[in-house]
């Protein structure tokens, strides 16, 4: 059994204004909604809401991405977090001495990591990485975000 899908648009300015129009009837026959290698999710409305009010904020702020987009990077960067403090609790800070932060991981043998902050940029020199799990954990350190912005 197939089931009819009901396409609307939605629009307006701020989320309580906003007004729901059916669409349906302008695309008679649709065979592949969502497009190939794409799915789709569902969404609460309050859900949706919340996501396009933060979108609109980014977007006054100058960030230029479509909703869908932010949708998507904003999942991703979730996925990241949560890698981030799962991987994040088997490292432990042993010093911070001007530009290098030494850490100590219990996942890999205790072994220990430097990161270097060079430039206003961090680089984890046992890894030679600049996206590794150490310099994710070290943006997330007071002390590293302080040294950064000086």
């Amino acid at each position: 059994m197939i089931k009819r899908m009901r396409l609307v648009t939605v629009t307006g300015g701020p989320p309580a204004s906003y007004t729901i129009k059916d669409i349906s009837s302008c695309f008679p026959k649709i065979d592949k909604l969502p497009k190939l290698g794409q799915k789709s999710v569902t969404l609460s409305g309050e859900s949706l809401l919340k996501l396009k009010k933060r979108h609109d904020t980014e977007s006054e702020r100058g960030a230029k991405l479509s909703f869908a987009a932010f949708i998507s990077e904003s999942a991703l960067m979730e996925l990241e977090r949560k890698d981030m403090l799962r991987e994040g609790q088997f490292i432990s800070v042993v010093g911070f001495n001007d530009s290098i932060l030494t850490l100590k991981d219990a996942r890999k043998s205790n072994k220990f990591f430097e990161v270097q902050i060079k430039e206003k940029k961090l680089k984890c020199i046992t890894d030679d990485d600049l996206e590794c799990i150490h310099v994710g954990f070290a943006l997330a350190l007071p002390e590293v975000r302080k040294a950064l912005s000086r």
